[in-house]
């Protein structure tokens, strides 16, 4: 049907059906509004080049969305070509020594490349992290935290990052040092 109203046969269409719903019609009104209908042939040709059009439409869609995905892939591997280019080495953290009551004094070892240190302490060994400095100088390789609660277990991790057109790019994290207060 929707070759039909493309094809401009609506009207041919509306008046056939007025004509056989007329009992009055004669047998030549009849005849005339038939012949005024498309053939059998040209209703399988519009089939034809409908059932074409469709297909060359889905096989565009298809392309495009496989040009749309291949572009997005290769974007994807620049940005992880670039981290891989640009992510530092990690760190190690030597030492953790109480200071005094209530500080740690952290050392690591010093990272070439590096832009700084991110340095971050938890209650638990495995999990609970938070940053609590940022050193922006790569040849500061030590830290000390205070304020510590006596009689609490603290455990720090270091991690190195570089910045690059403003992107920070992170290591992975140390090992861990746990700190027992007295």
């Amino acid at each position: 049907q929707m070759c039909i109203r493309d094809r401009g046969y609506s009207a041919q269409y509306q008046n056939a059906r007025n004509v056989i719903s007329n009992m009055d019609s004669t047998k030549e009104q009849v005849q005339a509004a038939y012949e005024q209908l498309p053939t059998e042939q040209q209703m399988e040709q519009w089939a034809e080049e409908k059932a074409a059009a469709d297909k060359a439409a889905a096989d565009k869609a298809a392309a495009d969305k496989a040009a749309e995905e291949a572009s997005r892939q290769q974007a994807a591997n620049a940005q992880k070509d670039l981290t891989q280019q640009y992510t530092p080495s990690k760190t190690k953290l030597k030492s953790a020594k109480k200071q005094s009551t209530r500080s740690v004094r952290l050392t690591w070892k010093k990272v070439k490349g590096c832009t700084g240190y991110e340095v971050y302490m938890s209650k638990k060994k495995n999990s609970g992290y938070k940053k609590i400095a940022t050193l922006k100088k790569a040849k500061k390789v030590t830290y000390t935290k205070k304020k510590l609660k006596k009689k609490k277990t603290y455990y720090f991790k270091v991690r190195t990052y570089k910045t690059v057109n403003g992107k920070k790019y992170y290591s992975t994290f140390s090992n861990v040092k746990k700190v027992k207060m007295k």
